[in-house]
């Protein structure tokens, strides 16, 4: 009984420990409980429990990235605060697509966009079927004027699996490095098939396209104005006279220029 005694005395000293000291897998558990609470600040900090106790877990450092990320949109941290995690993650296993792609968007966000192309190119390398992932990158070269490079890269996306249709985005960036090329018709085509992809773009929050699409349209030699029109107006509707006006200054202020042009043409 003394014997048995002392063993139960051990077991409970022990999980008083683990109570007290929870291993890195108990400290990521619980983030993972705090996260889809939404409770990004706890859920944060438990990750970083977990790649304390646990520095050499790639999966660990990038989820805490991840969260860094979560917070820093959201003004409650900097992005640069997720940088250090996130290429913890990937100089442990540079295969870890989706640390990549993060990192990708993180140094994008801090005006590294060498760094960012690097980035994206590697999370795509990584997982090639993942085609949400080639938009930023196509979206990237293109800023940079590196049309030859984007298009390389948006053809690579749309010809990957023909079973599926492209992401919307895909199309969207396919289409303005047609446009910046000169080639409107073939940017129409992209985002015609951009809309025709995500139906109406309510419930998806796409009506970017129709922005595009509009633009585009009135672009044509000549312009095909009716449907320009319809186009921006809907874009107007939806965006410019919604919560989301503050996102897209730059394409409601083009789009009211541009209805003010097609209403004053014949």
């Amino acid at each position: 009984m003394r014997f048995l005694g002392a063993l139960i005395a051990i077991a409970t000293i022990a999980a008083d420990a683990s109570a007290k000291c929870p291993s890195a897998r108990d400290a990521f558990a619980q983030g993972e409980t705090y996260a889809r609470q939404e409770e990004w600040t706890k859920a944060a900090a438990a990750f970083a429990n977990a790649t304390r106790l646990a520095p050499k877990n790639a999966r660990y450092a990038a989820r805490r990235g991840h969260l860094l990320m979560e917070l820093a949109s959201r003004g409650q941290a900097s992005w640069s605060e997720a940088r250090a995690p996130l290429e913890a993650a990937v100089a442990i296993d540079p295969n870890l697509a989706e640390a990549q792609f993060d990192l990708a968007e993180v140094l994008l966000r801090l005006g590294d966009e060498q760094g960012a192309l690097d980035r994206y190119t590697r999370a795509i390398a990584a997982r090639p079927d993942v085609l949400a992932r080639y938009a930023p990158l196509v979206d990237s070269y293109a800023r940079l004027d590196r049309l030859a490079e984007a298009e390389k890269v948006a053809n690579a996306g749309l010809s990957f699996d023909r079973a599926h249709d492209p992401p919307v985005d895909l199309r969207i960036a396919y289409g303005d490095v047609l446009e910046r090329k000169g080639d409107v018709l073939g940017a129409v085509a992209q985002y015609e098939a951009a809309k025709k992809a995500c139906g109406s773009c309510a419930e998806r929050g796409e009506s970017l396209v129709h922005y595009r699409l509009g633009v585009a349209y009135a672009s044509l030699n000549p312009p095909r104005k009716s449907e320009a029109y319809q186009m921006l107006l809907s874009f107007t509707k939806r965006i410019c006279k919604g919560a989301l006006a503050s996102r897209y200054v730059d394409e409601c202020t083009t789009t009211q220029d541009v209805m003010t042009r097609l209403a004053g043409t014949p």
